[in-house]
């Protein structure tokens, strides 16, 4: 199963859309235009295998124009044989970081790069069973909530950076390329794993830039299309100028967390 959306072809401006695809909810506001919006340059991208076994979603924060986005996401597209070859795979945690990377530092894509208009942020995250992978350039967010994390004030999956993006201005054409990836085992229970763009936290009064405001927001017992649409319709009200995009599922893990050896059960 699979969703793909441009915000330069479906604006949202004035409003917040909220879809699924299998159990996996994307929400999409385009920006107030009161305080000024007037494009949404936002992308997402989100793979579902049928039985649940896993999930492939990337998001997109584009800058100065969307081409760098729309160029990403047609350039996954082109590839998307190889990507659920790879996702299907018992190598596709250790396999998808060289995968992206030589996308990202193609002959191919550093020409496209120096042709387009503006760049990128993007973030994709893969998560099969009790595991999750992602890869991070710029400044989208991602979070795994689980009660165990909440207690310890750990929340976010990646660590937003402010200088980095695909397209004319590129981390993959420095001497040294420069991203975030990681992998972490999840909780045992209940984790809901939230993606977004930088709308949802630089909105006005920074509400959610707080992060136990997302927990409260997205760690409840309703429907989850419920959360995003009161966390984007939040964030319209605020007069968030900026476009917001929101990915997100639950996962419920039975496979035990590890934990300290002096804590373990005798």
């Amino acid at each position: 199963m699979k969703h793909s959306w441009l915000g330069k072809h479906h604006l949202y401006l004035d409003e917040v859309h909220v879809t699924s695809v299998g159990h996996v909810t994307i929400g999409c506001y385009g920006g107030h235009t009161g305080a000024g919006s007037c494009k949404n340059e936002d992308g997402a991208f989100v793979l579902v295998e049928p039985q649940r076994q896993w999930v492939f979603t990337m998001v997109l924060d584009a800058h100065n124009s969307a081409e760098s986005a729309e160029w990403l996401l047609e350039a996954v597209e082109q590839r998307k044989d190889q990507l659920l070859s790879l996702l299907n795979s018992e190598y596709a945690f250790t396999r998808l970081e060289p995968f992206f990377v030589d996308l990202f530092q193609s002959e191919a894509s550093l020409d496209a790069y120096s042709k387009m208009n503006g760049e990128t942020a993007c973030i994709l995250i893969y998560q099969r069973g009790s595991y999750v992978w992602w890869l991070s350039v710029g400044d989208c967010a991602a979070y795994v909530l689980h009660p165990e994390m909440k207690r310890l004030g750990q929340y976010a999956l990646n660590q937003r950076q402010f200088f980095e993006w695909v397209g004319h201005v590129n981390s993959f054409s420095l001497p040294v390329p420069c991203y975030t990836v990681g992998r972490r085992q999840l909780r045992k229970g209940r984790n809901e794993i939230v993606v977004l763009t930088d709308g949802v936290l630089d909105a006005a009064d920074h509400y959610f830039a707080n992060p136990n405001h997302i927990y409260e927001a997205f760690y409840q017992e309703r429907p989850a299309s419920v959360g995003v649409n009161e966390v984007l319709q939040y964030v319209y009200r605020v007069a968030g100028k900026d476009s917001a995009t929101v990915v997100c599922w639950s996962y419920h893990s039975e496979e035990e967390g590890l934990i300290p050896s002096d804590q373990m059960k005798k």
